[in-house]
């Protein structure tokens, strides 16, 4: 095979992984968004106060936190059979979540043990994602991808957010919740179906990377991106399990308007995704400066609906920042092992749960 040939089949089979996985987030960006944002308010409905819901994140969150420490120590579980993991643990987790109410029904125990394994499931599957993303992809092409994935996961979330405040306004019954996480199962299944059929990388791709040396330069700036994200997200953290029960309980909003927060955020998330794209690394800055204004937003703000508007800017500084530790992963991993660099990022978001809700539940 000569070398144009060659480049060209590579090149063919590069779009059709890059495809693959924006039809993947398209489809999982629907039953992401309905597990995750549903869960707050569930556990509100069902009874549980502030700091218990703080606390069964918590513990599910400091569960996910060790997984990640055990899969850096142990990485050559990550760099073998990478589809078959891949798609496992993708379609394992779905089914997890869709078993939520199911366990709420049986006891409040039975609630903790499937929500940790539910977050603890998405710590290997956005691994092993991740591994895909940054160990066949070029920089560039990092960029375009996580850009395609965010706006259709964006759009399929809206679909996601609708349902949601549709079905929690028309429906009066309990049992709506239950219907909830069963559509977004079966949806989430979907989107497993999706990498069954996508030609993922071999270990060999991902293994070639993984003989990269080091530079103490791309440690240094990985590590930086970790502790940032991993501060910046901690404040995340708190307003993902206390903003809707707050104002649920102490602004007395209904659910549906608790859960149009999640409506405006996801709609806000696609012009985003497309803005900050191809933005400059200084512009990054404004987004750091005014996600740190919202929590004092938050506090100020004492009527329910107003806080719509701080969900859409919320919305839109944390995509920015999002992307910012993306790209500069993205960067980064041609010169460092690219499961370790997978590791520190999908653990930069769980460690930022346990040190956000762990300060928040005992002060």
């Amino acid at each position: 095979m000569c070398i144009r040939d060659r480049y060209t089949t590579i090149e063919y089979s590069v779009r059709l992984v890059s495809t693959a996985l924006t039809v993947e987030a398209g489809i999982s960006g629907f039953y992401v968004v309905i597990t995750r944002s549903l869960a707050p308010i569930f556990f509100t409905v069902i009874g549980l106060p502030i700091s218990e819901i703080l606390k069964i994140n918590l513990v599910a969150y400091s569960i996910a936190t060790l997984t990640s420490a055990a899969l850096y120590r142990f990485k050559n579980f990550l760099i073998s059979k990478i589809k078959l993991k891949l798609v496992v643990f993708h379609g394992l987790e779905r089914v997890v979540w869709g078993l939520i109410p199911f366990a709420a029904a049986i006891s409040p125990t039975a609630l903790y043990v499937v929500y940790a394994i539910a977050i603890t499931l998405t710590v290997p599957t956005a691994i092993l994602m991740n591994n895909v993303l940054f160990g066949s992809l070029s920089e560039d092409e990092v960029r375009k991808l996580l850009s395609r994935r965010g706006v259709f996961g964006s759009l399929s979330s809206v679909l996601g957010q609708i349902v949601i405040v549709v079905t929690l306004a028309l429906l009066a019954h309990g049992s709506k919740y239950l219907y909830l996480y069963l559509l977004a199962m079966c949806v989430g299944l979907i989107s497993t179906m999706v990498l069954t059929l996508a030609s993922i990388p071999s270990v060999i791709n991902v293994k070639r990377l993984l003989s990269s040396v080091s530079s103490e330069e791309v440690m240094v700036k990985v590590t930086n991106v970790f502790l940032f994200l991993t501060l910046f997200l901690a404040s995340s953290a708190v307003l993902g399990v206390i903003w809707v029960p707050y104002i649920m309980r102490y602004l007395r909003a209904s659910d549906y308007l608790a859960a149009s927060i999640g409506l405006v955020q996801t709609v806000t998330a696609i012009a985003a995704s497309i803005f900050w794209a191809s933005r400059s690394y200084r512009t990054y800055r404004y987004a750091i400066l005014s996600s740190s204004l919202i929590p004092i937003a938050i506090t100020l703000t004492k009527v329910p609906e107003l806080h719509l508007i701080i969900a859409a800017v919320f919305s839109f500084t944390y995509t920015g920042a999002n992307f910012l530790a993306s790209f500069i992963y993205a960067e980064a991993v041609k010169n460092i092992e690219v499961d370790r660099a997978s590791v520190l990022l999908t653990s930069a978001g769980t460690l930022s749960q346990v040190l956000g809700l762990g300060l928040t539940y005992f002060i």
